[in-house]
């Protein structure tokens, strides 16, 4: 049973706010409840939303949403009460008996619903009976009937919140559980009205019927369009989308959606919420990677040299798309980075993709040398967001970066592997361009100038020993030439 505190919208006439408790219990619905306690907004400050924070470590886990607002610093939507005034007045006093008030409450919903077979009349009865000890308790056999069923997307949300995933995962999650969303629209359609994807109940051949839906997708609602528009029109608030069609999903995709089917149902058999793993027995898909491609330092000074005074638009992202190359960053931590990441002639900063709640945050720090400093320099105040670029979204930087390649004459042929066949094929380097060419250039670049690869993985925040460095490093054939005359 967890217990999560925010502010309710509505002020009293004194000014305060009632602090409305949600109570996450076990295998159940997430029950929301009124406390009857009233607060001040000085005194309650709001968890800060480390997947989504790329400043300095900071000392506090919270911060009052004003100062949250001002110092542009991402927090969840619950928090709980906090006393930092040292002189005992009237108002700490209460806020400090308000606090324990809270405590209590939690105290007592535990003593009395230890079988987790809660409704939230039940619950709210018992916080009724705090405040009124006079009010008597129903029995929890009269308040069962109603106990809701939680779905899948509140317990994903959990998930997120408590593995402190970043900002990129939790997408891939919300994603997969689009997927599951529209796969019980499918079924209902197909006769099964009842149906809806309960993780409690879920045995390993209703896993492997989710993984041949994930599959064939874009098989099945390409044959039934008006299903795939009921479909769409049916999906809850919170997971529609404006999608019209789904593409086939490649071998890599469908890998990573296992991968996180299996965190999610060996985080659920850990938390205790399922008794038995669905997913141990079924074939591991294997994801496949093809040679790697990167720029050249040539091309790469080719494009950042290049005029494009005539196209203001691709003159910044082409700016931008340099800078990633010269320092190696991923986008998602690229649009996050503002004046404070910068110390001296260093970018500091702390990768997102790295963040571990259990580990210490690995901190990457990169020297920059003229051309970086200058591009810094010369959008300095430019994005309202205080950032030190005006990114745009990725999906519009990518096309950027293919136009950008086309434009300048970057377009040798180079080999890389079919998403849906998994064959090798030859095509031009701009067709297939994106941000993440910058990182693989920052590294292939350094690696071919010989520079030891434990300095690099500093620099790019690659883990030691990872295997994931290894597809970030194309070898230039002029090493590859210089090596083998060793051998005569």
């Amino acid at each position: 049973m967890k217990f999560f505190y925010n502010l309710l919208k509505k002020q009293c006439s004194g000014g305060k706010r009632e602090i409305a408790i949600r109570i996450s219990v076990g295998r159940k619905a997430d029950l929301r409840l009124k406390s009857r306690i009233y607060v001040s907004e000085d005194f309650f400050e709001y968890f800060i939303d480390w997947a989504k924070y790329n400043g300095q470590r900071l000392k506090t886990e919270t911060i009052s949403k004003g100062e949250s607002l001002k110092r542009r610093i991402p927090i969840k939507s619950y928090g709980k009460i906090i006393i930092r005034k040292k002189i005992e007045s009237p108002e700490v006093a209460y806020h400090r008996k308000q606090q324990q008030k809270l405590q209590e409450i939690e105290v007592k919903i535990e003593q009395l619903c230890q079988d987790n077979s809660v409704t939230k009349e039940f619950l709210q009865a018992i916080i009724d009976a705090y405040h009124n000890p006079k009010l008597p308790i129903p029995s929890l056999s009269t308040t069962n009937s109603h106990i809701k069923k939680r779905s899948v997307y509140q317990y994903v949300n959990e998930f997120i919140e408590e593995k402190r995933l970043t900002e990129g995962t939790s997408k891939g999650y919300r994603v997969l559980v689009r997927v599951v969303a529209r796969y019980e629209e499918y079924v209902r359609a197909k006769g099964n009205k009842d149906f809806y994807f309960d993780v409690t109940t879920m045995q390993r051949e209703d896993i492997e019927k989710f993984f041949n839906y994930i599959k064939k997708e874009h098989v099945i609602l390409k044959k039934n369009r008006e299903l795939f528009k009921r479909i769409q029109k049916n999906l809850p608030k919170e997971l529609k989308s404006d999608r019209t069609f789904i593409n086939e999903r490649s071998n890599n995709t469908l890998a990573q959606f296992q991968n996180k089917i299996k965190s999610f149902f060996h985080w659920l058999l850990k938390r205790g919420i399922i008794n038995k793993d669905p997913i141990c027995g079924i074939e591991t898909i294997k994801e496949q990677y093809g040679a790697v491609v990167a720029l050249t330092k040539e091309e790469r000074n080719k494009i950042a040299d290049y005029d494009l005074s005539c196209n203001r638009s691709l003159e910044v992202q082409r700016d931008i798309f340099i800078f990633q190359c010269l320092v190696g960053c991923r986008v998602s931590d690229l649009s996050k980075l503002t004046h404070s990441n910068i110390v001296g002639d260093l970018l500091i900063y702390t990768p997102k993709k790295t963040k571990n709640n259990n580990k210490v945050e690995k901190q990457v720090m990169v020297p920059l040398r003229e051309r970086a400093m200058n591009l810094i320099e010369k959008y300095k105040d430019v994005d309202t967001k205080g950032c030190l670029f005006p990114c745009i979204s990725d999906q519009k930087y990518n096309c950027a970066i293919k136009e950008i390649l086309s434009i300048v004459g970057i377009n040798r042929s180079v080999s890389i592997r079919d998403r849906n066949t998994g064959k090798s094929v030859f095509r031009p380097i701009c067709d297939f361009a994106s941000s993440h060419l910058a990182r693989r250039t920052f590294v292939s670049v350094l690696f071919n100038e010989k520079v030891d690869s434990k300095v690099i993985s500093v620099m790019s925040g690659h883990t030691e020993n990872s295997t994931a460095f290894a597809r970030y490093v194309h070898v230039d054939n002029e090493l590859l030439k210089d090596a083998v005359k060793h051998l005569e």
